[in-house]
C-alpha cells in the first residue's frame, strides 16, 4: 500500500465540489529518481527510485503552472510518498504548505502561502500509511501556478512524492 497525506476539502471556500485538475506543465524541485514526470503519472504506488525525489535537499516542492491566462483556486490536494520509503528517507518531521502565484516561482517559497496543511507531521515507513482526510479551512484563490511545498522541520531526509493531485472549486 502507498503511504499517502490525504487533504481534502469538497467545499472549501464556498465551492459546490471540486474537480482535479489537468496538469498542464510541471514545477518543482522534485526532479531526482523518477523526477517530476513520475509525479504526475497517476500512479499512487510506486517505490523510491521511481518517485520524485528531492535528491541532497531536505525540502521540496511540486506543482503545476496551468499556462498563460490560465488559473485554478484549490480546494483539495492529494500527496502519495513512495510505497517503500514513505514521504522521507527516516523518520523525520515535515510540515506541509500549499502555495499560489500568478508568475512562476523561483523556489518553493516564492508565492503566497494558501494553508500549511499538516504541521511536525512524523515521517516514517511505508508500512505506516498516513491518512488525512478532514482538512483545515481554507479560502481557495486563482493562480496561474499552484504547488506543495513539504518542509523538513527536523532530520535530514530526502522527500519523496509518487503521487500528487490538486483539486480546484466547481
Amino acid at each position: 500500500m502507498a503511504k499517502f497525506i490525504m487533504v481534502r476539502k469538497a467545499s472549501a471556500g464556498g465551492c459546490t465540489g471540486q474537480t482535479e485538475i489537468t496538469y498542464t506543465t510541471a514545477i518543482g524541485d522534485y526532479t531526482a529518481n523518477g523526477g517530476l514526470t513520475a509525479v504526475f503519472d497517476t500512479t499512487t504506488n510506486q517505490g523510491a527510485a521511481s518517485s520524485g525525489a528531492t535528491g541532497s535537499q531536505t525540502d521540496g516542492y511540486a506543482g503545476d503552472d496551468a499556462g498563460a491566462g490560465q488559473s485554478h483556486s484549490i480546494n483539495g490536494v492529494e500527496i502519495w510518498g513512495s510505497n517503500n520509503a514513505g514521504h522521507t528517507s527516516s523518520s523525520g518531521n515535515f510540515n506541509v504548505e500549499l502555495y499560489g502565484s500568478n508568475s512562476a516561482p523561483a523556489n518553493a517559497t516564492d508565492g503566497t502561502l494558501i494553508v500549511t496543511l499538516e504541521t511536525n507531521h512524523t515521517g516514517g515507513t511505508a508500512s505506516d500509511p498516513l491518512d488525512y482526510t478532514s482538512s483545515p479551512t481554507w479560502t481557495p484563490v486563482a493562480y496561474r501556478y499552484n504547488w506543495v511545498r513539504i518542509v523538513r522541520v527536523s532530520g535530514s531526509d530526502i522527500s519523496y512524492m509518487a503521487e500528487l493531485k490538486l483539486y480546484e472549486c466547481t
